[in-house]
């Protein structure tokens, strides 16, 4: 791309692919790690991302989504 589009082409370019990009991950160790990673991965590629642009999320994908929840006692 910079190649073609110059090297500031880039960073826009990486911005937008950064919005379209969404990770899932079940424990908090490897999600913190994936955040700060691919945040400095984008940084020294020259794209400036905002708070919301890195769609990342802490959750359980494989769980039961039928599954009844058991509450505790209050």
């Amino acid at each position: 791309m910079k190649a073609d589009l110059g090297p500031g082409a880039s960073g826009p370019a990486l911005r937008k692919a950064a919005k379209r990009l969404i990770g899932f991950e079940i424990q908090a160790g490897p999600f913190a790690v994936a955040e700060l990673r691919l945040g400095a991965a984008f940084k020294d590629h020259g794209a400036e991302l905002e708070s919301d642009d890195l769609r990342l999320y802490l959750t359980d994908t494989l769980a039961n989504p039928f599954v009844e929840q058991t509450q505790l006692a209050a």
